[in-house]
C-alpha cells in the first residue's frame, strides 16, 4: 500500500498545470511583449510559441522548420499578408501537424512557414493561432503570467463587465467596440481588433487615420519607419499618446498608440470590418477573460496596475537580423530625428556594440537609460548616443 500511495504522490506532481479538485487548468507563460509558451510539436520536439489571436493558424519560423523536417514533412509555397507593407512569400506544410501547450492539444491542418524570427525576436519557434483555444473559457493572469482554462459554463463573478458588441468574424478575428480619446476635439469610436501578437497599445489602420483626420489633429506625432514591421515587411506609423480608452464604461489613462501610414497590408488603406489593433499594452492593464466557445469578454480594471511612465520610444531601434549568427542591425528609426539625419542612419545599418557590449548580451527587456550604439556602415564607423523620445503632447523630441 505505501508502494502504491509513493506513485499516486509522484503521478500528481507529474501535472504541475493542473488544480487538483477545481475546474481549471493553468498553462505558464513568460511575457517578453507577447506571450511566449512552452510547446511540444508532433509529441516530441519542444518548442517557444508566442500565443497570437490574430494568426488563424499554427504559423513555424523557417529556421525552425528546416532543423526538423522530418516533423513538418514536404511544403508548398505561398504568400500571405499580415500588418507590414507587402505580402509575404511562405510555405505551407502539405499535412496536419500536432502540437501541444500545458494539458491542452490540437492538429494543425494548415501551418504556416516563414522566418518570424526577424519580426518578433530569437526567443519564438512560431506562433499559436487563435483555433486552439477555440473551445476554451480562457483568464489571463497578467500578474503571475498564467493562462488559467475553465471548464465550459464558467462565468465570472460580477466584478468582471461583460463587453457587449463583442464579435468573431469569419476569420476568426476578435472584435472589440471600443472608444479612444485623442484630446479634446477628437475621439475615435469603432471596432478594434483584439491582437496578441501586437505588443502595443493601440494601433489605427490608415483608413480610420483619415477618416477621423488625424493627421491634422495630432500635431506632435513622431514618425517611425521600420524594416520589418510585422509579416509583410516595411512599415510606417505615426506614434503618440491618446487621452484614454474606454471598453464597456471602463477607462484608463495615458494609451500607447499609432497610426499606419501603410499602403498595403492589414493596416493599409482599405477598410476592414476592423479600424485597428487592440494589443497588450492596453490589455494587460485589465483583468481579462475570453469566453471563445460563447464570443464573450469580460474585463475588470486592474487594482494592481501601476501606471507606467510616459510612453516612449528610442530615436533608434535595434534587432537581431540574423539570429544564428548574432547580427544586429538598425531596424526602426525616426527618419526626421537630427541624430538620424546627421548621421545619415539608414535601415539595416549594422550595430556592433550597445554602450560597449556585444548587442547578443544586452538585456533588450530592461533597457539601460543609456544606449550608446556604435554602427557599421561599409569601411565607416559611427558612434551615437541614442536618445529615449517621450510620446508627450508638447514636443516630438
Amino acid at each position: 500500500m505505501k508502494k502504491i500511495k509513493t506513485l499516486l504522490a509522484i503521478s500528481l506532481l507529474s501535472l504541475p498545470y493542473i488544480a487538483i479538485g477545481q475546474n481549471y487548468s493553468r498553462i505558464p507563460f513568460t511575457m517578453k511583449r507577447h506571450l511566449h509558451f512552452n510547446a511540444v510539436i508532433a509529441d516530441s520536439v519542444n518548442a517557444r510559441l508566442i500565443f497570437d489571436t490574430g494568426c488563424p493558424y499554427l504559423l513555424l519560423d523557417s529556421a525552425f522548420a528546416k532543423e526538423h523536417k522530418d516533423v513538418v514533412g514536404t511544403v508548398r509555397p505561398g504568400a500571405m499578408r499580415g500588418t507590414g507593407n507587402n505580402f509575404e512569400m511562405i510555405s505551407v506544410a502539405r499535412h496536419p501537424i500536432i502540437y501541444s501547450v500545458g494539458g491542452l492539444a490540437d492538429t494543425s491542418k494548415m501551418t504556416t512557414i516563414l522566418d518570424l524570427k526577424k519580426i518578433v525576436g530569437c526567443e519564438a519557434d512560431g506562433l499559436l493561432g487563435l483555433p486552439f483555444f477555440r473551445n476554451s473559457v480562457v483568464q489571463f493572469d497578467f500578474d503571475s503570467n498564467f493562462l488559467i482554462l475553465h471548464n465550459h459554463g464558467f462565468v465570472p463573478d460580477s466584478s468582471y463587465t461583460l463587453v457587449q458588441g463583442t464579435t468573431v468574424d469569419a476569420n476568426g478575428k476578435i472584435l472589440v467596440p471600443l472608444t479612444l480619446t485623442i484630446g479634446n476635439d477628437c475621439s475615435v469610436a469603432d471596432v478594434f481588433c483584439l491582437d496578441t501578437g501586437f505588443p502595443g497599445g493601440i494601433a489605427l489602420s490608415k483608413y480610420a487615420a483619415e477618416k477621423y483626420g488625424l493627421k491634422s489633429k495630432i500635431k506632435n506625432g513622431v514618425q517611425y519607419s521600420n524594416a520589418v514591421g510585422g509579416i509583410g515587411g516595411a512599415s510606417a506609423e505615426v506614434m503618440f499618446v491618446g487621452k484614454k480608452l474606454s471598453i464597456a464604461g471602463i477607462t484608463i489613462d495615458t494609451i500607447e498608440a499609432e497610426y499606419s501610414l501603410n499602403s498595403g497590408g492589414v493596416l493599409g488603406e482599405s477598410e476592414y470590418k476592423y479600424k485597428g489593433l487592440l494589443g497588450n499594452s492596453v490589455l494587460k492593464r485589465f483583468d481579462l477573460i475570453i469566453d471563445f466557445p460563447n464570443q464573450k469578454i469580460y474585463i475588470r480594471k486592474k487594482t494592481t496596475y501601476k501606471p507606467a511612465d510616459m510612453p516612449s520610444i528610442r530615436a533608434l531601434a535595434v534587432k537581431s537580423i540574423n539570429c544564428s549568427k548574432g547580427i544586429y542591425a538598425v531596424s526602426s528609426f525616426v527618419p526626421n530625428h537630427p541624430l538620424a539625419v546627421e548621421n545619415n542612419i539608414q535601415l539595416g545599418d549594422t550595430v556592433l556594440m550597445i554602450n560597449g557590449i556585444n548587442p547578443a548580451e544586452y538585456d533588450f527587456d530592461n533597457p539601460t537609460d543609456k544606449m550608446e550604439l556604435t554602427i557599421q556602415r561599409a569601411d565607416k564607423i559611427i558612434v551615437v548616443d541614442n536618445p529615449r523620445i517621450y510620446l508627450n503632447e508638447t514636443s516630438a523630441f
